[in-house]
């Protein structure tokens, strides 16, 4: 009797918010006046045996933890599948709904509304995928792609601003995984790379999936397989074309879909061997501080001088977010260094999750392009996609060294301390060794 080793199912839904709904991923933007294209979550369940898991991937800038832990205990009291067993993988779409914040401020009530019913629908798809499971051959391939570019662009006075860097670090592989049924009939296909979804720049109020979308309908279109998209470690890594127009979520959408639909139609897929493994551990990160009380001192009195002036010109702009976000924050050391009490580790989960000789590995947080590089490149298994944004949201993780030229993911939108990079690679590689 023939043992089969790997049962996977796909399922798919549509997760188009209402149009008004507050829009997320830049400040002071405004609501939403209107759809470019639907946004989609597509579901992946695979089955070894006694093991379980599901791959959620969605058109949604993150997943907050209040949301994750929601979705995982619905999909588990629905399924069975283990909570610890499900991935939630945000596209990173600047053009989608928000999904709730971390920062305890109340829900606007739509946002509410839409979250509550995601909660089902998203629940739902891993019910409907474990209901369409079939034997499936495994097959993988790489491709490259070039319509990502690093961001942190030196200015000659020695700042860093956010802008295009071409000699910076830049991951352009394009890792895809192809199923098929033991008939060869393509069931999925599971494209990774990484670049920030923020092609339209930040003035526009369409709901749209940016390239990602183009991408999947591309890939779907010339291969047959239903696409999901794996984002990468992107934390510092934007598209090489930015305008407010949805023309270049189009044009990279097509040059990315092209590579991936190239790399799709040259794997051969083979029957698996080795089963399913999921291995996963929560990370205590230390949190980002300062390094005395001078230092704490000067920079609550420059951010709160600043918040006052930008209160006093536009009380509406996404630069006074900033600004108020940046001043809470320094505050929070600074009474940190008085004695106050020390500021709490960040807590991160990573996963690895393996299927046959392919793995994922995923943090939470807009990881720094060299970080997922450099995990790839260790990896005890051959096939490994490092993926961000996923059961969570941290915030950046630089690398070290860029700490210390600063620069808006340290500056605006960091809580974690330089060692934290490290800690994810490493604990990165412990667990994907665990899962081989």
């Amino acid at each position: 009797m023939t043992t089969i080793d790997l049962l996977a199912g796909v399922a798919r839904a549509t997760i188009t918010p209402p149009i008004g709904i507050p829009l997320t991923g830049f400040a002071g933007r405004g609501p939403a006046e209107g759809v470019h294209d639907e946004l989609r979550a597509t579901t992946l369940a695979l089955v070894s045996g006694s093991v379980r898991a599901v791959i959620i991937t969605a058109d949604l800038l993150y997943f907050p933890a209040p949301l994750t832990a929601q979705l995982r205990a619905e999909i588990e009291r629905r399924t069975g599948v283990p909570a610890r067993n499900v991935l939630l993988c945000a596209s990173h779409t600047h053009y989608g709904p928000a999904t709730g914040d971390n920062d305890g401020t109340e829900t606007p009530a739509d946002v509410a509304a839409y979250l509550a019913h995601l909660t089902y629908v998203l629940a739902g798809t891993a019910q409907a995928a474990l209901t369409r499971l079939h034997p499936v051959n495994l097959g993988f391939g790489e491709g490259e792609s070039f319509i990502g570019i690093n961001r942190r662009e030196r200015r000659p006075d020695g700042q860093i601003v956010l802008g295009q860097n071409p000699d910076g670090p830049c991951d352009r592989s394009v890792r895809v995984t192809r199923l098929d049924t033991t008939d060869g009939t393509p069931l999925a296909a599971l494209v990774n790379f990484a670049c920030h979804p923020v092609s339209a720049a930040s003035g526009m109020r369409l709901v749209s999936g940016d390239y990602i979308a183009e991408m999947r309908r591309l890939v779907e279109s010339f291969t047959g397989a239903t696409c999901l998209f794996l984002q990468g470690a992107a934390g510092n890594i934007n598209p090489i074309e930015m305008r407010h127009s949805m023309e270049p979520a189009r044009r990279l959408g097509v040059m990315l879909g092209g590579e991936a639909a190239k790399v799709v139609e040259s794997i051969t897929t083979t029957s698996t061997k080795g089963g399913l493994a999921v291995r996963s551990e929560q990370v205590a990160l230390p949190a980002l501080t300062l390094t005395s009380l001078e230092d704490g001192e000067r920079e609550v009195a420059e951010r709160r001088a600043q918040a006052e002036r930008l209160r006093a010109e536009n009380p509406a702009s996404g630069s006074l977010y900033w600004a108020e976000t940046r001043l809470r924050c320094a505050e929070a050391m600074l009474a940190s260094l008085r004695g106050g009490p020390p500021l709490p580790p960040v807590p991160a989960e990573l996963t690895a999750l393996r299927f046959g000789d392919i793995a994922l590995v995923t943090a939470p947080g807009e990881i720094f392009t060299e970080t997922g590089m450099e995990v790839k490149r260790r990896s005890p298994l051959p096939h490994t996609c490092f993926v961000g944004y996923t059961n969570g949201s941290i915030g950046y993780v630089p690398v070290p060294a860029a700490y210390a030229e600063g620069g808006y993911e340290v500056t605006h939108a960091c809580r974690v301390a330089p060692e934290a990079a490290g800690m994810i690679e490493e604990t990165s590689l412990r667990l994907l060794a665990e899962a081989a």
